[in-house]
């Protein structure tokens, strides 16, 4: 097993009323470039089903210069109906109940398989967002900064008390 550092949430960039499931995440990653199976570990679809993508093993592709050592989990939507991926005013949190609770069960399973290899308590789990450039060196990433929306939510305020849930 690889050493992970972090898990890094995702948005697929689809509008919340398209269906977004595996193969449709295979047909997109594909027309990039990224070799089967998709780039993420995880998807939760707009239903709030989760599929393993790629087992944790294997590298991921799903956010450039950070793969060997993170987990990528993606949830369908994260803009608006009828919106435009490309423009950052049609990015929305889009996730449903479901979806929410799916992607806690889901990073909960990750950090349980996890810690039967590693310590976990140095893992972070951010949005694909708080990687971009912090342009003016505050040591902050702030909304202006962002690169891309994605996951269209706070991923590091959403879920800095997981670990208060592997006791459960």
């Amino acid at each position: 097993m690889r050493r992970i550092n972090k898990i890094i949430i995702h948005c697929s960039a689809t509008p919340e009323d398209v269906y977004f499931g595996p193969k449709q995440l295979e047909a997109m990653h594909l027309k990039r470039g990224i070799n089967s199976p998709g780039g993420y570990h995880y998807l939760i679809t707009n239903s709030g089903m989760p599929y393993e993508i790629r087992p944790i093993e294997r590298i991921g592709a799903h956010i450039y210069g950070h793969n060997t050592d993170s987990v990528g989990i993606c949830y369908s939507g994260g803009v608006v109906s009828g919106g435009n991926p490309n423009k950052a005013s049609d990015a929305k949190d889009t996730r449903t109940n479901r979806q929410k609770s799916a992607i806690v069960s889901t990073i909960v399973y990750v950090l349980k398989v996890l810690e039967l290899y590693q310590p976990i308590d140095h893992i972070t789990i951010k949005g694909h967002r708080d990687f971009s450039p912090d342009v003016d060196g505050d040591g902050i990433i702030e909304p202006w900064e962002f690169m891309k929306q994605c996951p269209c939510f706070d991923a590091e305020i959403e879920y800095c008390d997981i670990f208060n849930q592997l006791a459960l």
